[in-house]
């Protein structure tokens, strides 16, 4: 059978190539073919900017990435992004806004504020890394009802890290 999406390379410097997206698809693809057999790749003159936000756009679709795989390149993304911010703050630019940051994703802005959701505890991605099987909608309104929750019990409005702490944990317990 054919490749529905091929993975991605750039050149290296010593006239070698490097994957950016579709690592598992190439180990297949020499699993099952050999490393002489003809195949597709998608090729970049050179090595993205921003290699993070590059896979995950290439990924952020595919039905067949584990959850844990799609929050993990998120976070990644986002990293890039707020680096890439901070750097045009320190240069006297504009911060880059949400709305450039979705842009920027190639995802819609409740894709991104899901992802936010489920990526602002810790306890949410190693669930997922530890076989959870939630639809991510699911978990993102544990995240939200059990925020909701703390900040109505302890009469908060703004959560410092003890009380993030405190919701993580209770987070962690309902989705053991």
């Amino acid at each position: 059978s054919d490749l529905i999406q091929a993975p991605t390379i750039f050149p290296l410097e010593d006239d070698t190539y490097q994957i950016l997206t579709g690592h598992r698809r190439f180990f297949a693809l020499i699993y099952s073919k050999g490393n002489h057999a003809p195949t597709q790749f998608k090729v970049y003159d050179r090595a993205p900017l921003l290699q993070k936000i590059k896979q995950f756009q290439e990924n952020s679709s595919r039905e067949d990435l584990p959850q844990y795989g799609k929050l993990g390149a998120f976070n990644a993304a986002k990293m890039e992004i707020d680096a890439l911010s901070l750097a045009n703050k320190q240069l006297g630019r504009s911060h880059i806004s949400v709305r450039e940051a979705v842009s920027i994703m190639g995802i819609s802005m409740g894709a991104y504020d899901n992802y936010n959701v489920l990526t602002r505890y810790n306890c949410v991605l190693e669930a997922y890394e530890n076989g959870l099987k939630f639809p991510f909608l699911k978990t993102k309104k544990i995240v939200l009802q059990t925020e909701h929750t703390y900040k109505n019990e302890h009469d908060k409005t703004i959560l410092n890290v003890t009380d993030k702490r405190a919701i993580s944990q209770k987070i962690q317990s309902l989705l053991s």
